[in-house]
């Protein structure tokens, strides 16, 4: 080989082994600034997509209530409600569960609903308690209507402690589907904050009725 072929072969390989660590670096470089942008693109969707959210909460009238509300900063559009259980949320004590009251078949559950803004919200009273709300696998349930106990067996039949609500929604191309395991036993034994503003109206309103029925007679 002479001299010149030697460096002509030399020339090409380091050519060839610098033209490779270029890709490959390129390729890295590329790779990188994709996962950079993916990223930042979820973290965009993060802020702007809508977020159903499904839970329970305490009212100033002694209810715990399921609370459905869109958390997020869209609309969510195309919105199905399910939820596993049949759950009769009117107030019932010993009679049939009437199918009306049964929270399946309400309106947010029947029907889909085109667009669910942001901040808006559906509440369902579950159950009513004035202080605290008792629940054991060997005993009654105390309820606060006119100090009733309901047998147990009956309550977990229409108004079972643990169901799922699933969301189904869309935004945009993407479509979300969001499972949520309410469990009434989290707020069994909590105390109920009641406003006594609200407390003092019931009372006038009472006081109020009284009167009037007495003026009619």
């Amino acid at each position: 080989m002479t001299s010149f072929e030697f460096w002509t072969l030399y020339t090409t390989i380091t050519l060839a082994a610098i033209t490779a660590i270029y890709t490959i670096l390129t390729y890295r470089i590329m790779s990188h600034t994709k996962k950079q942008a993916d990223v930042m693109a979820l973290q965009t969707e993060a802020m702007l997509r809508p977020i159903v959210n499904v839970r329970t909460q305490h009212n100033i009238d002694q209810y715990i209530c399921l609370v459905i509300e869109n958390i997020g900063n869209s609309p969510a559009e195309n919105l199905k409600l399910t939820i596993d259980k049949d759950y009769f949320f009117a107030d019932y004590l010993n009679s049939t569960p009437d199918p009306r009251w049964n929270l399946r078949r309400q309106i947010p559950f029947v029907n889909i609903t085109p667009k669910f803004a942001p901040g808006e919200r559906f509440t369902f009273p579950l159950i009513e308690f004035t202080d605290t709300v008792y629940y054991n696998d060997n005993i009654e349930i105390q309820r606060s209507t006119n100090n009733h106990k309901l047998d147990l067996q009956y309550d977990q039949k229409v108004r079972p402690r643990q169901f799922i609500v699933s969301a189904v929604y869309n935004y945009g191309a993407k479509c979300y589907k969001e499972d949520f395991n309410i469990n009434i036993d989290t707020q069994a034994g909590g105390i109920i904050y009641t406003d006594p503003i609200a407390k003092q109206i019931r009372s006038l309103k009472g006081t109020m009725d009284a009167i009037l029925k007495e003026l009619k007679k």
